[in-house]
């Protein structure tokens, strides 16, 4: 049976030292105390610190978590863990997306920038800080040509269009904002040297067209009238569109040649296979600009 002993002090027989016997073990239920060279604590986990909170206290700093880094409280009364501020080295930040970017917000302070979708330019704004905008302001953002190489023909009916084959380009503007310069050169002629028309269409609608023409006159065309049978004539257009449309925008040109002639497109009429008569190219070019440039 376990005895008690109540005592108000021990000295060692000689000398000031008091020896604890090989094999014997002395347990100190409450703790040694800070002022006799103790810590005042009876139990401890792994991976605890100690540190003091006064002249004569110390309490223990329980582990942090993976990656966190030891660092003083806002207060710098005492040591914490957590994530290393930007004025220590560290980020601020504990977790990312690929294609994220860290910027400044402040002389102390850091920022994250979350990747944005494609096509997607970085400027400063006004603030001072970095954003991702749809377009750098300012500009021509995309071009697109379709060119004709090879010949075609139509049996002219006056004031009914048809598509040129091959003479259309797509396009998808990047915002609604911004506008699409189409142009359009059309080499062609007719039999005996009369006149061909040509119009731009977008999608399925005619653009670039006249508001007054005359009873019997067709609407947004372009016509010219070869000097003679043998000639072609140059058929060009230019047009700013504002489509107001994110989605894919095509551009073509439709034509029509007079009653009873036919038309066509690369070639002269007689088309002679001589060296001093030539063949032509054709193309339709659609230019996305940026609203910010107009």
């Amino acid at each position: 049976m376990a005895s008690t002993i109540k005592v108000d002090k021990i000295e060692g027989s000689t000398g000031s030292t008091i020896t604890v016997p090989t094999g014997q073990t002395l347990t100190v239920t409450d703790g040694i105390p800070v002022a006799s060279g103790g810590t005042g604590l009876a139990s401890f986990a792994a991976g605890d610190i100690l540190y003091a909170t006064g002249a004569t206290t110390l309490v223990k700093l329980a582990k942090g978590t993976t990656e966190q880094t030891l660092k003083m409280n806002t207060a710098a009364t005492a040591p914490e863990y957590g994530t290393a501020n930007a004025i220590a080295g560290g980020t601020g930040q504990t977790t990312w997306a690929a294609g994220d970017l860290l910027y400044a917000n402040g002389s102390n302070t850091l920022t994250k920038l979350t990747k944005p979708g494609s096509t997607m330019n970085l400027q400063m704004t006004s603030a001072g800080v970095p954003s991702w905008v749809a377009a750098a302001s300012g500009g021509l953002l995309q071009c697109k040509q379709a060119v004709l190489t090879t010949t075609t023909s139509v049996s002219g009916n006056s004031g009914v269009w048809s598509a040129i084959s091959g003479m259309s380009v797509s396009i998808t503007p990047a915002a609604t904002a911004n506008k699409v310069l189409v142009m359009a050169e059309v080499r062609a002629g007719q039999t005996d040297g009369y006149t061909v028309a040509i119009r731009l269409k977008r999608d399925s609608t005619a653009i670039y067209v006249t508001t007054d023409p005359q009873s019997s006159q067709a609407t947004g065309s372009v016509q010219s009238l070869p000097n003679s049978t043998a000639a072609v004539a140059n058929y060009t257009l230019m047009f700013l569109d504002n489509p107001a449309s994110t989605s894919a925008i095509a551009y073509s040109i439709d034509w029509f040649g007079e009653t009873g002639h036919t038309a066509y497109v690369n070639r002269h009429t007689s088309d002679s296979d001589v060296a001093y008569r030539s063949r032509s190219v054709s193309s339709i070019t659609a230019m996305e600009i940026d609203s910010g440039a107009l």
